[in-house]
């Protein structure tokens, strides 16, 4: 036939094609979406990082300011500061350490379903494929056989 296609190629080229923009549409709005909750927890993540910073820069500012001090009483009370202070930084990195493991838990399952999806996609879009092969044999097989009967 050269290069003209036939027919059934060409709607089947045709059917491919506009639901592959159908489905796309369909995806890219889920891509979207998640980008934007990708983002979001991007600004959480740095809010957090920011208040851990803070919290260490006070920790410098007033490990610098100790050794000025004389007074062994004054020496105690900053000591208790700084074990407060320590105490929260402590608290604020086992909450990022564990806002970090939710998220990675949360991306891996969302890794393991868009895989799945993407596995029942190719699983569908085989089966139609053969569906299609199987309709255009079907058609084609009497067509032939119409077109070869002898005459006795």
């Amino acid at each position: 036939m050269g290069t003209m296609e036939l027919p059934w190629k060409q709607q089947i080229r045709r059917e491919l094609k506009r639901r592959d923009k159908v489905q796309m549409g369909n995806y890219r709005s889920l891509v979207e979406s998640h980008t934007r909750l990708l983002e979001k927890q991007d600004e959480k993540l740095k809010e957090l990082v920011k208040d851990e910073q803070a919290c260490n820069h006070n920790v410098t500012q007033d490990i610098s300011n100790w050794g000025s001090s004389q007074d062994p009483e004054k020496l105690r009370e900053e000591i208790g500061m700084l074990l407060q202070r320590l105490d929260n930084i402590e608290r604020v990195h086992e909450h990022l350490l564990a806002h970090v493991m939710e998220e990675k838990v949360k991306e891996a399952e969302r890794m393991n379903q868009n895989n799945i999806t993407a596995e029942r996609y190719r699983q569908l879009k085989e089966r139609l494929f053969q569906i299609r092969a199987q309709r255009a044999r079907a058609r084609v097989i009497p067509a032939m056989l119409a077109s070869h009967k002898c005459t006795i």
